[in-house]
């Protein structure tokens, strides 16, 4: 048995075999409060061990090109995107096509 961690993007597998042994035990293990303490231990021992490493990217996808009038990449302070988009307007001219 692999210890498996599941998010919305992806799937992690790891071997912890003292956990995986410990939760094997327990399926064994018919004294309730036996069973009970092996469950505690191994949320334990995943909860020491928790492995989390964040991965972020953004996809900052901007453009404007020469029919643009006004480029929004900087009407609106600190915000990575072109914005507001319904305020984004072509030349009338047709220019520079």
């Amino acid at each position: 048995m692999r210890t498996r961690f599941w998010s919305i993007v992806c799937v992690t597998a790891f071997a912890l075999p003292d956990v995986d042994g410990l939760f094997q035990r327990q399926l064994q293990e018919m004294d309730r409060k036996k069973r009970e303490e092996m469950l505690h231990q191994t949320q334990r021992l995943l909860h020491e061990r928790v492995v989390f490493a964040p991965i972020w990217e953004n996809g900052f996808i901007r453009a404007s090109g020469p029919r643009v009038e006004e480029s929004g990449l900087t009407l609106i302070p600190a915000f990575p995107y072109s914005g507001p988009l319904e305020d984004v307007r072509l030349k009338k001219d047709g220019a520079a096509r």
